[in-house]
């Protein structure tokens, strides 16, 4: 009986070595261990070490097979200080390929056409990046805390950039997005070290929290093909100032800018819905409840998704007027910040608790949120520097405030002014000699304000 079993425990074995050895096959050279796949070898480990700061050239074959692939996990972990270089020839890099290493840079081949999630996660000396021009995805937490990247250029192809692509790169300053960009994940760049962004024509989604917390973010540009900006997507970008949004955005989520430093926000006509606390808002963190920002206004049209969100947070706002020709792809016209009632001709009231009025009586806000205009592609801030003219008394010409001596002062006027704060059109030295309307040798946005009263009756 005892013999009987020690057979059947032999046949087992055989049966299953048998099973086993049908499997993966791996093969040594040097210090790779690879293994056989469509197209030629992939690299399953690497057990060599390298001099600090010297160059880690992966082998273009093994076993005289082209190297296809860098498997997953194959680098996980690698503890020397190395420039990674891939060559041509590899198509893929695994999950968590690299992740964990001590890599200083990677040169990677046009011929990678697939990452893997967490491929260079937490690759803290990671400072210098160059990507494959035949990726069309960044997958999830890619490139999660590289924390010593500090510029990066994404290259045209790229479509897709999923969660936590780049979350905590916090020396990441400058970003070059490529217009062929679709989408941006959950978390993508937050708490990132960013400073200026600018999402491309072309682009549909902001997801929720895409840059939240990036706390060095000044300016924002986002085009108007991206029809929803994602819950927090800005949110606890404490230094953003300038934000610009172009005409098609549709939906714009809960806090999406909450907590910011902008005081001036111009709200494209094409959006049908904004979040709660998304505009005008600080998170009060000890207080555990959000705060309305100072000297914040609205600039938005009438009956529009902005005015009732104006209306319904008591935020001041302004009117602006529309123009027939503005596309749903294209930032909002330049006329955006001139105020915009029945007849264009007079000032929109901006008392935060009440709609605008179109009667002549009611003044604009001189408040320190008055208005500013826009360029054709980013709202100005309220940090826009004042004009200065040398020549400090009015032409005999014109009456004080006929900016464009068409010999009556009115609503124009204040627009052209307004213009040519935020550099849209440049006042000739007559004209800011008349723009000075408070004759404090400054052309400034309270000559504007000053002249929207005069018209409204309520100074001589």
């Amino acid at each position: 009986m005892k013999r009987l079993i020690s057979i059947m425990t032999v046949i087992l074995m055989l049966v299953s070595c048998c099973v086993f050895s049908t499997g993966t096959v791996f093969a040594t050279e040097g210090n790779y261990t690879y293994k056989d796949v469509t197209g030629g070898v992939e690299i399953t480990a690497y057990s060599g070490t390298v001099e600090e700061n010297a160059d880690l050239v992966i082998p273009a074959t093994l076993g005289g097979k082209t190297v296809v692939g860098i498997g997953d996990k194959a680098f996980y972990q690698f503890k020397n200080k190395a420039n990674v270089i891939i060559p041509e020839g590899v198509q893929y890099i695994g999950d968590r390929a690299f992740a964990g290493s001590f890599i200083t840079g990677v040169q990677m081949p046009d011929t990678v056409a697939t990452l893997g999630n967490s491929a260079f996660s937490t690759c803290v000396y990671l400072t210098d990046l160059t990507l494959s021009a035949g990726l069309t995805t960044i997958p999830n937490s890619c490139f999660y805390s590289c924390t010593r990247l500090e510029s990066l250029t994404i290259p045209e192809g790229i479509q897709v950039i999923e969660d936590m692509a780049f979350q905590i790169n916090n020396h990441l300053t400058t970003v070059s997005l490529p217009s062929t960009l679709k989408s941006i994940g959950q978390y993508a760049f937050a708490y990132s070290g960013l400073t200026e962004v600018a999402i491309p024509q072309g682009t549909e989604e902001l997801s929720s929290f895409s840059f939240f917390m990036s706390e060095k973010l000044e300016k924002v540009t986002i085009a108007g093909t991206v029809k929803n900006i994602g819950e927090f997507a800005f949110g606890n970008c404490y230094a953003l100032a300038s934000l610009s949004m172009g005409e098609g955005i549709e939906n714009i989520g809960v806090s999406a800018f909450d907590s910011c430093a902008l005081t001036i926000v111009m709200i494209p006509t094409t959006v049908q819905s904004i979040g709660e606390y998304a505009f005008g808002y600080v998170f009060d963190e000890i207080a555990f409840e959000y705060d309305q920002a100072e000297n914040f206004q609205l600039l938005c049209a009438e009956n529009s998704a902005g005015y009732e969100y104006a209306v319904e947070n008591n935020l001041a706002y302004m009117f602006y007027t529309i123009t027939p020709d503005t596309s749903a792809t294209e930032p909002a016209s330049t006329d955006a910040s001139e105020p915009a009632n029945s007849e264009t001709s007079e000032p929109a009231s901006t008392d935060a608790s009440e709609p605008a009025s179109t009667d002549a009586s009611e003044p604009a806000s001189t408040d320190a949120s008055e208005p500013a205009t826009s360029e054709t592609s980013e709202p100005v801030s309220s940090s826009t520097e004042n004009s200065t003219s040398d020549n400090t008394e009015p032409t005999d010409a014109f009456a004080k405030g006929d900016v464009n001596m068409d010999r009556d002062v009115n609503i124009k006027d204040a627009t052209a002014i307004q213009k040519h704060i935020a550099l849209i059109e440049v006042l000739s030295d007559e004209a800011l000699i008349l723009a000075d309307y408070d004759e404090d040798t400054e052309v400034n946005i309270k000559d504007a304000t000053a002249i929207q009263k005069f018209i409204a009756g309520i100074v001589a």
